[in-house]
């Protein structure tokens, strides 16, 4: 686990944890990056951040080739989440 979040950077783990806090799984790609700029994550960032983290395999949601689909964290996505979110809350060190 240490490991998969040190491959993050800080913006990917600050979008990852905010995908799942507020719940916004289930909007398309371009609805998410609205919503993370709304809570306060710059727009280039939340759509750079999304990009990378679809390419991670954490996250599944539509490309160019497939407009649309509604953004889904994976399994691994979620744990990491999570992990982050303990981090940030200090329930527990995995940094």
């Amino acid at each position: 686990m240490k490991l998969a979040l040190k491959g993050l950077s800080r913006a990917q783990r600050l979008v990852l944890v905010r995908v799942l806090e507020l719940g916004l799984e289930g909007l398309t790609m371009s609805s998410l990056a609205s919503r993370l700029e709304e809570s306060g994550v710059p727009l280039t960032t939340a759509k750079w951040s999304l990009r990378k983290l679809r390419s991670f395999g954490l996250l599944r949601c539509g490309d160019a080739k497939r407009r649309g689909l509604p953004s889904r964290l994976t399994p691994l996505g979620r744990a990491l989440a999570k992990a982050v979110g303990d981090v940030r809350r200090g329930d527990r060190d995995v940094t």
